[in-house]
């Protein structure tokens, strides 16, 4: 099922909900205005009786609705968050948990901070969020980083420099393209059929992966990675034997005709490994 078909789904439930629960609402003040129209039964009740018990029968009412407005207002929010989530980039609020800011002048204040959520899918599945905390300073009504959570391959603020107070949306966009291109490229190489181990740096720009073919046998995988695609690979097998000794003795061979295949762009990396038997 992909993505925006589960979402949709997720979307039509709350609607549901919402509509079942504005019904709710609507026949309950209909009977409400009812038992108002309707003429007290006193049989007997002193007049303080018959105000205690009005009162009671109200608050309880105002109570049923008050907390239906409540849940109401809440899924509205759920809902109206799930669509902005859709598009990959919401802001949000940052409550700064650390102590005031003394200024030179002896000022305290508290930092304005305002936090962003980049989120992006691969394989069909979302991905962890990434998240950017700016700093906006009052005086000069300009932005700076405080803290984010972006793959360290990731040149932040070199991009921040160039584009944070010129542009901020299209920093953003820039930082999102990306991460995407990161997360991408890094599930299709973990997802890949027939791979026992596989090691990276952390820009998961050079890897050692090892694969297990069935002709083949044995194989290691020097890959040397750009965004998105293979520029490099060295491919070399394990052959193991056994000497005179009986002692297993391993031996490598080059194996150029994997190199050739192992090039080109990641997301199709399994497609052209499926040649291999």
């Amino acid at each position: 099922m992909s993505v925006r078909k589960k979402y949709q789904i997720e979307l039509d439930s709350l609607r549901t909900e919402l509509a079942l629960l504005a019904n709710e609402k609507n026949k309950l003040e209909t009977e409400l205005a009812r038992l108002r129209a309707e003429k007290p039964m006193t049989y007997g009740l002193s007049n303080q009786s018959k105000s205690v018990s009005s009162l009671l029968n109200r608050s309880t009412t105002k109570n049923v609705l008050a907390g239906i407005n409540a849940r109401m207002a809440l899924e509205n929010q759920v809902y109206l968050e799930s669509l902005y989530r859709l598009s990959g980039v919401t802001t949000f609020t940052v409550v700064d948990p650390t102590p005031r800011v003394v200024d030179k002048m002896g000022h305290e204040s508290t930092r304005e901070l305002t936090g962003v959520r980049i989120e992006c899918f691969a394989l069909s599945k979302f991905e962890s969020p990434h998240y950017i905390i700016l700093e906006r300073d009052p005086i000069s009504n300009s932005y700076r980083l405080f803290q984010h959570t972006v793959p360290l391959s990731i040149p932040i603020q070199k991009l921040a420099t160039r584009y944070l107070n010129r542009n901020l949306g299209l920093f953003v966009r820039k930082i999102r393209k990306l991460i995407i291109q990161d997360v991408s490229k890094r599930a299709h190489l973990s997802s890949l059929d027939r791979v026992t181990a596989i090691e990276s740096d952390d820009a998961c720009e050079l890897l050692e992966v090892e694969f297990d073919f069935a002709e083949s046998g044995t194989c290691l995988a020097y890959l040397r990675c750009d965004e998105t695609s293979v520029k490099s690979a060295y491919v070399k097998r394990i052959i193991k034997l056994e000497n005179d000794e009986g002692e297993e003795e391993h031996f490598e061979e080059r194996l150029e005709n994997l190199e050739m295949l192992m090039l080109g762009r990641v997301d199709e990396l399994q497609q052209r490994l499926e040649q291999v038997n």
